[in-house]
């Protein structure tokens, strides 16, 4: 009940950002905007979006090398393209994230390692945007106290600093163990600490953090070309260092799970932000719209590859040989 509850408002919120942000941008001058495009340019903003997903994947790589984990670049591709396939159909942003790591582990037969690495090639993305965003907001304070968009920024170190406490810190999970006495819940509370130590493990692999950051810096770069062409498949000039300002805070805001998959969330910030650098409304909802079709068609190139990706017993045996014994 409480699940069908949070997935109504959610709903409701959806419809209600896309609903505003529609109404404040007008329906007319969104046709007209869109109706203006350069396939030119639009071409290239295409072509940006693989390089972000491959990214990805590149980090993906190191980390799991540096347990020792081999698997061929082009399955980790299908495997991330599937993540983002369960993202956009499902309700939650993690949703993808648990789907890759669960069928890496299937292929590895290390369910905990798998999971440590998807966690940690998210969480050293997430520690360069808030620092990319804390640069914007730090750059660009007086401007951007206007937007109301100080405080999501401060609560995305907040989380930041939570997150890597509780995953540094074993006493947060041990107390859970001490209260949890169920009996059925001794097996999941035994996955969560077999979790936390493979996470924990990766402070030894300096090299391989280091490297993950470098290509979150890389990614985040490619962020904003994504953007910066995407705009101006619609509008010219438009700012490179503008779009460098906006796109961390408004990446921290669709990070919130206040709508469908930051559906109308999104809309809102490009709305908000391309405003506030003076640019028309219909630019920024035309920039994010373009974007947001260029995900879908990869999220559904990673839904005509996952039923081939499934493997079968003879397969599973090879990938466990290769791989080593089961830990």
């Amino acid at each position: 009940m409480k699940t069908k509850l949070k997935n109504v408002a959610l709903l409701a919120i959806t419809a209600l950002l896309l609903y505003l942000v529609i109404r404040r941008v007008g329906l007319e001058e969104l046709l007209q905007t869109l109706g203006q495009a350069d396939w030119r340019w639009v071409a290239i903003s295409l072509l940006v979006t693989p390089l972000l997903a491959l990214v990805g994947v590149i980090k993906w790589v190191i980390l799991l090398r540096a347990k020792g984990i081999s698997v061929p670049l082009r399955r980790l591709f299908a495997l991330y393209l599937v993540g983002r396939f369960f993202n956009y159909f499902l309700p939650s942003n993690v949703g993808g994230d648990v789907v890759r790591a669960y069928e890496l582990g299937a292929y590895t037969r290390q369910g905990a390692e798998a999971l440590a690495s998807v966690f940690v090639e998210r969480f050293t993305g997430f520690v360069i945007l808030v620092l990319f965003a804390v640069a914007s907001l730090v750059s660009h304070l007086e401007l951007l106290q206007g937007t109301g968009l100080v405080p999501v920024v401060i609560l995305a170190v907040l989380i930041l600093a939570a997150v890597l406490w509780l995953v540094l810190d074993a006493r947060p999970l041990n107390l859970v163990t001490r209260w949890i006495r169920f009996p059925f819940a001794q097996k999941y509370i035994l996955k969560l600490h077999k979790i936390h130590t493979s996470i924990n493990t990766y402070q030894h692999e300096r090299s391989a953090l280091l490297a993950s950051l470098f290509w979150s810096v890389v990614f985040m770069l490619l962020a904003i070309a994504n953007v910066y062409t995407s705009a101006l498949a619609f509008s010219r000039p438009v700012s490179l260092v503008d779009v460098a300002v906006v796109v961390p805070i408004i990446l921290v805001v669709a990070m919130f799970p206040i709508t469908i998959n930051g559906i109308g969330l999104q809309e809102w910030a490009y709305v908000l932000m391309f405003t506030w650098l003076g640019m028309p409304a219909s630019l920024g909802l035309s920039t994010i719209l373009l974007i947001r079709a260029k995900d879908i068609l990869l999220a559904l190139c990673g839904g005509i590859i996952y039923p081939l990706l499934k493997i079968g017993p003879r397969q599973a045996s090879l990938a466990e040989a290769e791989a080593g014994p089961v830990k």
